[in-house]
């Protein structure tokens, strides 16, 4: 990973900071990234990334897993 990508990924995570101190969403914080590194590389796996953040996995229904690939 460059600076870049470091960058890009701090930038994200800091949509998720708030005075509230709620917990963040895992989930959340997932799906922005996959969006924005899908934006920043045509070639980035989603699918790949999701299940490598944990928010699908292999056995994920194909309903679930068809609308986190589709989800902007």
């Amino acid at each position: 990973m460059t600076r870049k990508d470091y960058v890009l990924i701090a930038q994200t995570l800091a949509q998720f900071t708030g005075d509230s101190g709620d917990v963040i969403d895992r989930d959340k914080i997932a799906l922005a990234l996959a969006k924005v590194l899908q934006a920043d590389n045509p070639r980035f796996d989603r699918e790949r990334f999701l299940i490598a953040a944990g928010y699908i996995t292999t056995n994920t229904p194909a309903h679930i897993r068809n609308w986190a690939m589709e989800v902007k």
